[in-house]
């Protein structure tokens, strides 16, 4: 029997905008129309000319929140039954390729019952892009839709999502790859999209390279984070087209630093860490040994390092953090072997270390050991001492008219005199010394051009700090404004909701929890059920708190590798469950 199919496109051209991942890709890769048959509307997607859906990245629509199948997946096209009856919203997130398979790109749409009343009566798809793009209704307005910003001058440089084609075309092209771990919550992730890898100098270095963006907290990464042991975002790793790894940095570096990296691993490309191991075994040289240890410190592996101090201390030319390296890498390596303790008779050592280097990369671990032996020893004085020795080394830093220690800033500084002021009992100093944070990401925002209202990565840590400093009300207010700029991201309603969590304002602390869980997936779907489900405990929700977790348990996919960090996650919950049945929460 013959339907007549009534074909409209959905008029509705919202300025195109990216979230944090997709700032790195410009303009709107699909488009869309609506179909009526009878009573029945379905939302037709399609990517476009020259483009196609990758099918192997996550293909997710949410119906208010709630996932919901579509009728029809192709690498072509995309189908989904829709209303326009009542209130509703609907997401749609998709990858797009390019189909000569240089690059692949998140797509974000969304699109309200009220939008949906909005038709135009063209037939065809919209020549122009999507309905919405990752529109400023899901996630935000973004500085690269304005035409004066950096962030409209990015290409398409990254392969987002995608390792199968990242390593193919790294094959074909003998390029070595920059893989990228992010998660979208993540300060310094966000920090790098918006200040390295939006630039041209990183974009023509890029050039030599392959580029992959792995979501964190999506199954997608599994494989890679396993090979690669990454333990925590964002991790980098620089390897060969093989896949097999140079070298790689964590954290948020500065620009000169990773270019310096990505200069090695091009010139580099044929020669991995393995294969450098190998050949140290039969012409080991202080050089190559120095260049192993910097390679292989960012993963912690002490222990295996121990063996090359020796000879990299016979370096000619070792900088002061060079030799500190050298000097607390056998530390560093009793301390793993030892859950984390150095021993009594390695304390005067580590103690002379703290106390004569000045802050390098490698501070906050020196830090994190000498505080715990604190700790452990229950040793006030000495708990005492190295928080005060690390304000003069703070200090020190700051009196600086140009700072010359490695990837710390004015704000790591700051707060490194916040984190001494909390631990010695000085909670006015505390207060003075996160203001002093806020205002230094303010600077930062400033200094790199940023839309103070549409930054993410500064604005994370800035507004945290802002809460810190007491302005509680002040902090609220900033919270809520990033929401209302984001208003269905995890991020932002996940760090207001364990911020009201912390003030025990029980009532809103779950209203933007459960913002957070609907608009979590993955990994993130776990914290914030964790989060739900703790403040829903404190509530008196007890029921429902373990029925939430219990179905968590229960259905949740769990990676092959424990020491992927799912693993966690789930242990946390169970945890959790333990003390709620027990009455501890």
């Amino acid at each position: 029997m013959f339907k007549s199919i009534f074909s409209m496109l959905v008029f509705l051209q919202i300025a195109g905008t990216q979230n944090s991942m997709s700032q790195t890709f410009g303009k709107s890769l699909q488009s869309a129309r609506l179909e009526k048959s009878g009573t029945n509307l379905t939302l037709k997607v399609k990517p476009n000319s020259g483009h196609h859906y990758n099918l192997d990245a996550p293909t997710k629509i949410l119906k208010d929140g709630k996932e919901i199948k579509p009728t029809s997946l192709l690498p072509t096209s995309l189908e989904v039954g829709v209303t326009a009856e009542g209130k509703c919203e609907y997401q749609v997130q998709t990858y797009v390729c390019d189909d000569k398979k240089t690059f692949c790109a998140p797509q974000n749409m969304n699109v309200t019952c009220e939008d949906l009343k909005k038709l135009s009566t063209k037939p065809e798809f919209s020549s122009k892009g999507s309905i919405s793009v990752s529109s400023s209704d899901i996630n935000g307005p973004t500085f690269a839709a304005t035409e004066n910003t950096t962030h409209s001058k990015k290409k398409e440089i990254f392969i987002v999502n995608d390792p199968k084609m990242a390593f193919e075309l790294a094959k074909k092209t003998n390029k070595p790859l920059f893989i990228d771990f992010f998660g979208t919550w993540c300060p310094p992730c966000n920090i790098l999209d918006e200040t390295v890898f939006n630039s041209p100098i990183f974009a023509r270095h890029a050039k030599n390279m392959v580029l992959l963006k792995l979501d964190a907290d999506d199954k997608v990464s599994w494989d890679l984070k396993s090979k690669y042991t990454v333990t925590g975002y964002p991790t980098v790793v620089l390897a060969t087209a093989d896949g097999n790894e140079i070298t790689r940095f964590l954290g948020s570096q500065p620009e000169r630093q990773i270019v310096k990296l990505m200069k090695y691993a091009t010139e580099n490309k044929n020669t991995s860490l393995s294969q450098k191991i190998e050949l140290y075994k039969t012409k080991p040289t202080p050089k190559l040994a120095l260049e192993i240890i910097e390679a292989i410190v960012p993963t912690e592996n002490y222990e295996a390092l121990v063996p090359y101090v020796p000879m990299a201390t016979q370096n000619s030319q070792l900088t002061v953090a060079q030799k500190e390296l050298l000097l607390m890498i056998p530390l560093f390596a009793e301390a793993k072997a030892n859950k984390g303790e150095v021993s009594k008779t390695m304390l005067p050592l580590l103690k002379s270390i703290f106390e004569t280097y000045p802050i390098s990369d490698i501070y906050y671990s020196k830090l994190e050991l000498i505080s715990s032996a604190a700790e452990s020893l229950k040793d006030d004085d000495l708990k005492k001492w190295v928080y005060e020795t690390n304000l003069k080394h703070a200090d020190a830093g700051l009196a600086k008219k140009h700072l010359d220690l490695g990837s710390f800033t004015r704000v790591d500084l700051n707060y490194l005199r916040a984190m001494s002021f909390e631990k010695l009992g000085q909670a006015d100093n505390e207060k003075k010394a996160h203001f002093l944070v806020a205002q230094e990401y303010s600077k930062l925002i400033s200094e790199h051009k940023q839309n103070p209202n549409t930054n993410r990565g500064y604005n994370l840590e800035r507004v945290y700090s802002v809460y810190k400093s007491g302005d509680i009300k002040g902090a609220k207010a900033e919270y809520e404004k990033l929401i209302d700029v984001y208003p269905r991201e995890f991020t932002f309603h996940y760090n207001y909701a364990s911020v009201l969590k912390d003030l025990k304002e029980w009532d809103d602390a779950l209203k933007y929890a459960h913002n957070a869980l609907n608009y979590s997936y993955g990994d993130n779907q776990l914290r914030a059920i964790y989060l739900v489900s703790e403040i829903e405990a404190n509530k008196g929700l007890k029921k429902e708190s373990l029925e939430r977790i219990t179905q968590a348990l229960q259905s949740t996919e769990l990676p092959k590798d424990e020491k992927v960090r799912t693993h966690r996650y789930v242990k946390r919950l169970a945890e959790l469950k333990t003390k709620i049945e027990s009455g501890k929460l």
